[in-house]
């Protein structure tokens, strides 16, 4: 089994284009029998990223949700790990743990 950690940045469609402090961290955990390409990868990421925009306009109030903005967006994968042990959940994607822990550093 291949296990992926697939890690980027997306900023929401209703955020603005200039704003640099709209672009979050995100990750997706992966688990295939086959070996994934990276336009797959990407794939699985960028759905992945859609379903949390829409879990957020969802949660969003109706007054809220009439001036919610459909802009395009922000999607990128930046690295994808590969490991054939799955990742644990609570990994941390931020600072220099995730390059300790995985990279060796």
């Amino acid at each position: 089994m291949n296990h992926y950690l697939v890690i980027g940045v997306e900023r929401s469609p209703h955020s603005p284009d200039d704003d640099g402090d709209s672009y979050d961290a995100f990750k997706v955990a992966v688990s295939s029998e086959k070996e994934l390409t990276f336009e797959e990868l990407k794939k699985a990421f960028e759905k992945e990223v859609d379903i949390l925009w829409s879990l957020i306009f969802d949660d969003l109030e109706l007054e809220e949700q009439k001036e919610w903005e459909w802009g395009e967006g922000y999607k990128n994968v930046d690295y994808v790990l590969v490991s054939s042990e799955p990742f644990p959940e609570d990994v941390d994607i931020y600072g220099v743990d995730l390059a300790v822990d995985y990279f060796g550093c």
